[in-house]
Order: C-alpha cells, then sequence, then structure tokens
C-alpha cells in the first residue's frame, strides 16, 4: 500500500527552485519522500512524466531531478515485486509497468530474457519519457539516495532536512540475482535506447557514478 504523505500528491517540488523530483518505481522514491517530507510540497500523481504533471499542476517545472537504478538492481526489484503482487496493488496499476507484465516468468533470467526479446531498452525508455521537456535535468543514484539528494539540493541551493540523516535507508534482499551474460545484453539494449538522449549511463551494481 503507497504511504502519501501530503495530499497534493506524490512528487517532491520545492517551489521556490521550481524543482521537481520525478518517480521511477522501485528507485528509492519512498526514501526521498520520506526525507523531505516537512520541507517540500508534493505534487503530481506518483510516476507521472513531467509534462503530465505541468499540465495537471500548472506549474513551470523547469528544473528537474531523476534517480537511476543500477540496470541488475532494477529489474531484480520490479521482478519481485511482480513475483508478490503481479499487479494486485494501486502501485503496479502504474501503465509503464504493465508493459513488462507480458515478459513476466517465474523464473528472473527467463524475465529478464523476455523482456530483451519484447522490449529492450525499456528502463531507459521510460526515463526517457519521464524526464522529456525538463529544461536542467540532474541525476542521482538510488543507490546512493543520501549522497545524491544532498548534492542536487545543494546545486539548488537547499539544505539537506535534518531528518533525512536520521532515515533508514532499508532494500529488500533480492529472491535471485540476474546472470552476468544477461546483464551485458541489458547494458547493450540501455544503451542503444539512450543514443541522442541527456540520459547517462544506467551500470551495473557497485559500479562507480557521478551524477551531473
Amino acid at each position: 500500500m503507497r504511504t502519501v504523505f501530503i495530499d497534493q500528491g506524490d512528487n517532491i517540488y520545492l517551489p521556490e527552485q521550481d524543482l521537481i523530483f520525478l518517480r521511477i518505481p522501485q528507485s528509492g522514491g519512498v526514501w526521498r519522500q520520506g526525507a523531505m517530507r516537512f520541507s517540500c510540497k508534493f505534487v503530481g500523481d506518483g510516476h507521472a512524466t513531467l509534462s503530465q504533471i505541468q499540465t495537471s499542476e500548472d506549474l513551470p517545472l523547469q528544473n528537474a531531478a531523476l534517480f537511476l537504478t543500477s540496470i541488475d538492481s532494477w529489474y531484480e526489484a520490479v521482478w519481485t515485486q511482480f513475483s508478490r503482487q503481479r499487479l494486485s496493488t494501486p502501485d503496479l496499476e502504474e501503465t509503464r509497468l504493465q508493459a513488462l507484465d507480458a515478459c513476466f516468468d517465474p523464473q528472473l533470467n527467463t524475465f529478464v530474457q523476455n523482456v530483451l526479446d519484447l522490449i529492450p531498452g525499456f528502463y531507459s525508455h521510460y526515463a526517457i519519457e519521464l524526464s522529456a521537456g525538463a529544461q536542467n535535468l540532474c541525476f542521482g543514484r538510488s543507490e546512493h539516495n543520501l549522497r545524491d539528494l544532498t548534492r542536487i539540493l545543494a546545486k539548488h541551493g537547499v539544505p539537506l532536512p535534518s531528518r533525512a540523516r536520521h532515515i533508514a535507508v532499508t532494500e529488500d534482499a533480492p529472491q535471485e540475482r540476474i546472470d552476468l551474460s544477461l546483464v551485458e545484453q541489458l547494458l547493450a539494449a540501455e544503451a542503444t535506447a539512450r543514443e541522442g538522449s541527456r540520459l547517462p549511463a544506467v551500470y551495473r551494481r557497485g559500479a562507480a557514478y557521478e551524477a551531473t
């Protein structure tokens, strides 16, 4: 069951900076909501695109932040969620995740192979669609939620809320792990999908990453 902190919506918004934090499912958004709970407004439906939020909230939204996740971590998390819930909760009514439903298999590696066969580059296409139209777009990495939230806020002249340092970052252990050969194929498909976009590479877990 998704927790909604403030009635206006799900996406962190800083009015003075006109900065919106866009949300990809399974990318640490709930932690960032908790960290910023009393320091921002919340606007737009969860996981809405920038253009959808601009229209529904009548906001300019010149500045946007997007947190990415290593490609193996993300597909492991989505597969785990699908395995548990199979689109039975409001969180999984998200239409873009429904596109992955046809790929589902009880075995993680078969699920990933189905994604490669049916919708290669899904994650990058999703992130590009989500952030399309942002004039100033900066990135964070969900594996480094605290570090990158601190950096993005500082870039816009906003101090990190003190409560952020006291909220534990939790991560469910995946039930299975993706074969490395499939990770390489995923990375190649994502690289093709990113061509011509400002979206940075999405590396496997543990790789060095400097968000801009």
